[in-house]
């Protein structure tokens, strides 16, 4: 092999290597750590919980087996969560939460049923 081809194969796995620690670091970066205080409201039967990060700008709902990432909001009083197309909608207020999903209000001022080791401080 002469010294040029050598290069090439040298840039190629250089280039393969890059490019395999760049897409596994860009997953690693996005996966989110949830506390460990899970909060479950209910109402009517049924129920959701709602996990947020450590500083409180993203949640994770679960509700019906499905889980739905969200972001911090704007909200008048209260905190606020949303999907990134805005299709889930989480709102609690004074110890009451609402979830909106696809347009379907499913739950409206659910009651706390419980909370993790810590207490619910929705202040932002």
């Amino acid at each position: 092999m002469n010294t040029k081809n050598l290069l090439i194969a040298v840039v190629i796995i250089i280039l393969l290597g890059a490019g395999y620690f760049w897409l596994t670091s860009k997953n690693n970066a996005e996966k989110i750590a949830y506390t460990s205080d899970v909060f479950t409201f209910a109402d009517a039967g049924k129920e959701f919980t709602i996990q947020y990060n450590n500083d409180s700008s993203k949640a994770e709902v679960i509700f019906d087996n499905k889980k739905y990432e969200l972001n911090v909001a704007i909200s008048g009083s209260g905190a606020r969560y949303t999907s990134p197309n805005e299709s889930v909608i989480f709102w609690e207020h004074q110890g009451t939460a609402s979830l909106e999903i696809d347009g379907q209000m499913v739950f409206q001022d659910a009651p706390l049923l419980k909370g993790g080791e810590g207490t619910l401080d929705m202040s932002l």
